[in-house]
């Protein structure tokens, strides 16, 4: 037990894998939802408020050194769940930006943590 206690203390310590996956799944939901409602590249506010709010959430997991390096992109994430907030709900958003703030976002994601596990398999050998 104190092997596996020790084993999942480096791992949160290390990237918090929870998070990112619930991250990972805050986006695949928000373009699920773009794909279900979009038309002419626009969709409506409400659509996609919750979801982006939930993809916020996810990212106050992180720890702040993985914040830090992903800093511009999670100020466009939070700049879009604030901008919902104040939006009617029929109003229409271009959903080809949200969805682009999000692949940034991930690209980011995969960058950092891809990289950290690279550099602590090296060290390992």
């Amino acid at each position: 037990a104190d092997k596996a206690e020790k084993a999942d203390q480096m791992e949160n310590q290390a990237a918090k894998p929870g998070a990112l996956m619930a991250i990972w799944d805050a986006i695949q939901v928000i373009k699920e939802v773009v794909d279900a409602y979009e038309e002419d590249g626009k969709v409506k506010a409400a659509r996609v408020r919750e979801c982006v709010k939930d993809l916020v959430a996810c990212l106050g997991q992180l720890d702040e050194r993985a914040l830090a390096d992903m800093a511009e992109d999670v100020e466009r994430i939070r700049g879009w769940e604030s901008r919902l907030a104040g939006m009617e709900n029929r109003r229409l958003i271009d959903s080809k930006s949200l969805v682009d703030a999000c692949d940034k976002l991930k690209l980011s994601m995969k960058r950092i943590y891809m990289g950290e596990r690279s550099e602590r398999v090296k060290r390992s050998e």
